[in-house]
Formats: structure tokens, sequence, C-alpha cells
């Protein structure tokens, strides 16, 4: 017999037997009711706790392959979460959102259809689609966190440009690979007159460095204005002082340490010819 059949049975039961039947003395079926409900209503918990365990699973994995394109979603405030306290119909549909924002990076990042690298036009072409895309993971996965209940919800830890997004007013900018790319190139690649700080690197003719950091915020600025993107450009490039011969101080390696993404980069780079680095970088100029 399963046990929707004897669930059946026994509410058949209890309708065969009458007002003045001995059964009800001492308050034992309403006891047995009662154990039965907070049951019912325990396994329905476990069972919801159990979803929302899978869908977490599901999306940390998720989260994970993300990685290795610097790209870090920091899931600790929903793992730490009692997700038994949290309303499935709150936080699943949040998760399926992401899923499919992350689903859709992929597919604006992906390669092209035979596995072979992007060609810089074609890199070009995808850019603001995948910047979009990467917007969209972001907006989601801050509406994931939302829905956290405030007593278990993580203080975020100070975030640096190698994480998925940065800080701003209360928003969130992608800082892309593409960008701390552009950064080396104007710090390695500066022109040195004299002793002082460099000048803008040649390629760019008679400008200055405003000028220079406003040409990428077309293809590069992921919502920012101009204003914020520049401050934003500078302090990447400035990571790099220290490492290359730019003339200016920079952040300090030991109080300032070098992101993963940005490291990355720069070991990709630096042995590197100058020309390869700015046919990579001249795709993102913009007059």
């Amino acid at each position: 017999m399963t046990k929707s059949t004897v669930a059946s049975t026994t509410l058949d039961f209890l309708e065969t037997i009458s007002p003045s039947d001995s059964i009800w003395d001492a308050g034992g079926v309403e006891a047995l009711i009662l154990q039965i409900s907070s049951l019912a209503i325990l396994k329905r918990n476990e069972r919801q706790s159990h979803g929302v365990s899978q869908a977490v699973s599901a999306l940390q994995a998720e989260a994970d392959s993300l990685s290795s394109d610097g790209i870090d979603i920091d899931l600790g405030p929903v793992q730490s979460a009692d997700l038994a306290s949290i309303a499935p119909a709150s936080i699943l549909p949040r998760i399926e959102e992401l899923l499919t924002a992350i689903a859709t990076y992929r597919k604006e990042a992906k390669k092209t259809t035979d596995g072979s690298s992007r060609t810089i036009a074609e890199h070009k072409a995808a850019y603001q689609s995948v910047s979009s895309s990467l917007s969209q993971i972001i907006e989601k996965y801050e509406k994931l966190i939302d829905v956290i209940p405030v007593g278990v919800k993580k203080e975020p830890a100070k975030q640096s440009p190698e994480e998925l997004t940065h800080r701003r007013r209360g928003k969130s900018t992608t800082v892309s690979r593409e960008l701390w790319t552009v950064a080396y190139f104007l710090a390695s690649c500066g022109h040195r007159v004299d002793d002082g700080p460099a000048d803008p690197p040649l390629e760019f003719g008679p400008i200055g460095w405003g000028s220079v950091f406003v040409s990428f915020h077309h293809l590069l600025g992921a919502g920012r204005d101009q204003e914020q993107f520049r401050k934003s450009l500078s302090n990447l490039r400035d990571y790099y002082d220290a490492f290359v011969d730019s003339g200016r101080k920079g952040w300090d390696p030991e109080t300032s340490k070098m992101p993963r993404l940005g490291d990355i980069v720069m070991t990709d780079w630096q042995n590197r010819p100058r020309e390869e680095l700015w046919e990579y970088v001249k795709q993102f100029v913009t007059r």
C-alpha cells in the first residue's frame, strides 16, 4: 500500500467516526491530526530547501565555469543563508533569471561556430552584445542577493577591479579584460621625452591623456559617463605604473596589490611586440 493510499484511507476512516464514538475521548484524534500536520509542514519545508539547494548548486557550477573568463560571481551570501527560511517563490525565479543571463553571455561571448578564435573585426562587432549580457548578469545577480534575509546576508567585501563588478554610486559596472589590456598599453607604451611622466602613446597623435581615455568610452564605457570612465581607466593604468617605465608613481604594489585579472593581462602581453598590442587595442578607439 502506497503512502498516498494510507493517507486517503485515514481520511475515509475519520469520516466514518460518529460524534458519539469513544475514540474522540482524551483528544487522541486531534493529537494525531496535529502530528500529521506538523510532519507535513516539515516535509514540505525539507522539499523546498532541497529544491533551492539544487538550484544553488547548479548556479555555483555555472559561476565556477565563468571564472576562467575573469568573471567572479560571489554566491557566499546565498550559500550561507538558511535556505529553509527563504520562500522558494522569491529565490528560484531569480536563480533561473541569472542562469539565463549566464547562458546569454555564453552565446554572445563564444568563439566562432567551428571553435576558432574571433578575428579582431568579429570581436569588435560582438563586444557590445557581450558587454550588454554581462550587465544582465550583474543585474540578475543583485536581484538574487536582494532576496536573502537581512539577518543572514553578508556584508559585501570591498571589491577590486578583478571581480565581476565594481561599485559606484550604488550601481555596478563591468571591468573587462579588454579594459585592463587598454590600461596596460597606456601605461607601458607612453612616450617619454624627459624624466617626467610619459605623454600618451605616439599612436594617438598630439592629444592629451584626457582625450585618450575618452576615446575608449564609446565601446568600453559599460554604462559609465565619460568622467567616471576616465577616472576608472586612469586607476587601472596606475596599477601598472610600478611595473613599467612610465615616469608615474602609480599604485604601490605592496599596499595596492595587482588584481588577478590585471596580472593575467600583464603576463599575457609583456613579452609580445608593441605592434601586436596596439593592433588589439586600437579596435576599441573611437574619435
